[in-house]
């Protein structure tokens, strides 16, 4: 019985990482595209956005007042989140889409910041929050679809690569050598595994 049950172990940790080896390639992949692709800085003319006009007293009024979206979704998803009747099978599963919806209510505010008056200084606060999102939703989805324990796990680690990602561009841009790289290709990267993890695994 012992040798069956190792045999059976061992089949199984095998036919894990066979299913999610495209996960473990796609996050080495973005890896290596981090640290080498040559560096790019922030192009000036990004600031220059569509709107410009000044409405009711606010600058740029239609770029601040399209935040209005993130901060509906981001307060009825966190309500639903919160609140007692909704069911999740493990409480714990709740973190990673409180924090989700935490991100967006605080894209709301740091992207209405920047459009107010937009320089490289404000859109740190808006990149910010938008890493808090997205990383929190591959956690969700990795929560979901893979593992309650992983996602868990990699939740917090994460949110800091993603936070690491945009203080890295501010501290390249602030040194006159700006490198907006790590930060665009972990952007790309969440779409992507998103993407992947959808196609591949159901929903519990």
């Amino acid at each position: 019985m012992k040798t069956y049950g190792t045999s059976s172990q061992g089949s199984n940790t095998e036919t894990m990482a066979n299913r999610f080896k495209y996960v473990f390639a796609l996050t080495l992949l973005g890896i290596l595209a981090a640290f080498l692709i040559p560096a790019v800085p922030q192009a000036p003319e990004y600031h220059d956005f569509a709107d410009q006009r000044a409405m009711f007293g606010v600058a740029n009024f239609l770029n601040v007042a399209s935040n209005v979206g993130f901060l509906l979704v981001g307060i009825a998803g966190l309500a639903v989140v919160v609140r007692p009747r909704t069911q999740f099978e493990f409480r714990s599963e709740r973190w990673p889409y409180a924090i989700f919806f935490i991100g967006l209510l605080l894209t709301a505010v740091g992207s209405s910041y920047y459009h107010l008056a937009p320089d490289n200084t404000r859109l740190f606060w808006d990149r910010l929050p938008m890493t808090v999102a997205f990383m929190s939703l591959v956690a969700t989805q990795l929560v979901d679809r893979i593992s309650v324990r992983l996602g868990l796990a990699l939740l917090i680690p994460m949110l800091l690569v993603g936070a690491a990602s945009v203080t890295y561009w501010r501290v390249t841009e602030e040194a006159g050598v700006g490198n907006l790289v790590p930060y665009g290709v972990l952007q790309a990267y969440s779409v992507l595994i998103l993407l992947l993890i959808a196609q591949q695994e159901p929903s519990r």
